[in-house]
């Protein structure tokens, strides 16, 4: 491990010497060795075994997975785009887009980071990544190299790597800001996490003038969304709310006065679990706020 891990040590012949210092061995009347001259290696014989991948685990609360190798591996060789999850061996799945990545040259582990489409690949698949019975990985050989430029052994489909560990995101979606916009009658939300916009029901939403309303206007269930499953949902107010906005001096004319709360049964995440409600006394101001 340790002469793997140090670069220009023991590659070729020209970089391996030897040297047997006092007192590192002795002779059959216990006389201990002087230090030897340093000598070159005679026969030298390349690393040539590939690394493989021994393990994986998932993460879908810190959206991370992490692998572990044979051996040592070079950090710098990892190729972000050479994984795929799949439910089962021999089917398709989710090809991974991971975004940065930790680790260090001469580690056995690698943590990378799931990038947003990988996370809605995983989370809005209800038969992918939910136990380690549903999760499997392929790599390519160039996903990353050993020390010695030794490729990847390829993981196919048809033989793929069950992981060792599959942790189920249980936490509940959060509003994390929100954009009015009285010219196009919406309300714009974004999430934290993966929400299904056809589970909308806008009755649970109250928009109001303060973090504490002292006027509000609830909407209606027949408030709808265009929008598809993921982290954003733009939901469009019906006339009669409109008009009762605009006749409103006092609600949603800019940012000062434009707070909305929410119920837990608003919208759900894509494990079918309500959001994370927002009351009156702490609701939240929107981040962008246009008015006619």
């Amino acid at each position: 491990f340790m002469i793997k891990s140090i670069a220009n040590l023991a590659t070729s012949s020209s970089n391996t010497y030897l040297q047997l210092r006092y007192g590192g061995v002795a002779d059959m009347n216990g006389n201990k060795i002087l230090n030897s001259q340093i000598l070159q290696v005679r026969y030298f014989k390349q690393d040539t075994t590939p690394p493989e991948i021994i393990e994986f685990s998932l993460d879908l609360i810190t959206d991370t997975i992490s692998f572990t190798f044979s051996e040592i591996v070079r950090v710098s060789s990892f190729n972000t785009e050479s994984f795929s999850i799949i439910p089962t061996p021999g089917l398709s799945g989710a090809t991974l887009s991971l975004a940065h990545y930790t680790g260090s040259n001469g580690d056995y582990v690698i943590t990378a980071s799931l990038s947003a489409e990988d996370i809605l690949q995983l989370k809005l698949n209800p038969s992918l990544a939910t136990t380690t019975l549903d999760t499997y990985l392929t790599a390519e050989s160039n996903a990353v190299t050993d020390i010695q430029g030794n490729y990847l052994v390829r993981i196919p489909a048809s033989n793929p790597l069950q992981a060792s560990s599959v942790i189920f995101d249980t936490n509940p979606s959060t509003v994390v800001s929100f954009a009015f916009d009285l010219n196009r009658g919406s309300i714009t939300l974004t999430f934290d996490d993966v929400i299904v916009s056809s589970t909308l029901r806008g009755s649970s939403l109250v928009l109001q003038d303060a973090a504490t309303r002292t006027t509000s206007l609830r909407l209606s269930d027949s408030t709808h969304t265009n929008s598809s499953d993921g982290y954003v949902i733009t939901i469009y107010i019906v006339l009669e709310g409109l008009n009762a906005i605009k006749a409103d001096l006092f609600l949603a004319t800019n940012l000062n006065n434009t707070y909305i709360t929410v119920g837990a049964d608003f919208v759900r995440d894509s494990n079918g679990q309500d959001i994370t409600p927002i009351s009156d006394d702490n609701s939240i101001r929107a981040a962008f706020c246009s008015h006619v």
